[in-house]
């Protein structure tokens, strides 16, 4: 009598052991799921954050080239070594043509044919659009 006893708690213990296993499988599973889903959610946050970071940094290179012949003014030293109004027009023309921003390149365009202020038309638009970018 005892023998079947202990041999029936024994095959009671393993049935509830195995319940458990499966419970805590089924579980982990379910949680692993959720992990996944919210690193993906987070892999596309950290993806849209970078393009708005690489947004702001092309006009602010188009920003910082402004800057260039002020500072060459002010006997401050240049970022881009020897500066030249060639290669400044070059360097700036490529910067904004990066921006891919029909506004920004009619405002340089306006500067290329004198008009003064088109120089803080410019620096205002780019300001206002990194700022923008970045804030959303």
């Amino acid at each position: 009598m005892n023998q079947k006893i202990v041999i029936i708690l024994i095959c009671c213990l393993l049935v509830l052991s195995a319940g458990a296993n499966i419970y805590f499988i089924q579980s982990n599973a379910r949680e692993k799921m959720t992990l996944q889903s919210e690193i993906q959610t987070m892999k596309k946050a950290n993806e849209v954050l970078a393009d708005k970071i690489n947004k702001a940094k092309t006009y602010a290179n188009s920003l910082d080239l402004l800057f260039e012949p002020a500072r060459k003014e002010g006997g401050i030293p240049t970022r881009r070594g020897e500066l030249n109004e060639v290669k400044w027009m070059n360097d700036i023309s490529n910067a904004v043509k990066a921006t891919n921003d029909s506004g920004l390149e009619n405002a340089l365009n306006d500067l290329f044919k004198g008009n003064q202020q088109a120089m803080n038309t410019l620096m205002y638009y780019s300001a206002g659009v990194i700022a923008d970018t970045l804030q959303k």
